[in-house]
């Protein structure tokens, strides 16, 4: 109930508002939320550009964190573990988004080695992405752009963030990538 409560916090300031995906919150996430990613477009920590077209074709793991966000820091080893294991797929796709500064993200992609691209918007716009649901946020597309998959909130150890990425996000990646 903490990590919940921690993660609700920040979401207040962009309040709830789609109550259809208020499932999102539940331990197992939410799926087949019948629901597509909106419009974005931005650039990499790597100067690359991505932007909702270039999702279509893939099989695409997008995941919400900001710096400060206990829960967020405690997903990256997983999350890296989970990038290794898919990347070599060219049906696969992992982008993660952060509203933090130019100079604390490079920072958090040096200090937790992150391997995944790393793309800094503003947290409105993010908000917008998340359907203001608060941090960290993993949605799951399909080839489509579709979202079979959204999980808000997490725990503050990396034990059991990893049993939460293993059990849930990296089943549903490879049902998707298994589909025809």
């Amino acid at each position: 109930m903490l990590v919940l409560l921690s993660v609700l916090s920040h979401a207040q300031a962009g309040a709830v508002t789609d109550s259809a995906m208020r499932s999102a919150f539940d331990p197992v996430g939410f799926k087949s939320p019948n629901r597509y990613i909106g419009d974005f477009k931005a650039v990499s920590a790597e100067g690359k550009t991505y932007d909702k077209d270039s999702l279509l074709g893939k099989i695409t793991i997008l995941n919400f964190w900001f710096e400060s966000c206990h829960p967020c820091i405690a997903e990256f080893k997983s999350l890296n573990r989970l990038y290794d294991k898919f990347r070599g797929n060219p049906d696969f796709r992992f982008l993660s988004f952060t509203f933090d500064e130019p100079g604390t993200f490079q920072k958090v992609i040096k200090d937790y080695h992150l391997e995944f691209p790393v793309i800094s918007m503003s947290e409105r716009d993010i908000h917008k992405l998340i359907f203001n649901l608060g941090f960290p946020t993993t949605v799951i597309t399909d080839k489509t752009g579709k979202i079979t998959f959204i999980k808000c909130g997490g725990f503050n150890d990396e034990e059991h963030a990893g049993e939460s990425i293993d059990t849930l996000f990296v089943p549903e990646i490879q049902r998707l990538l298994s589909s025809k």
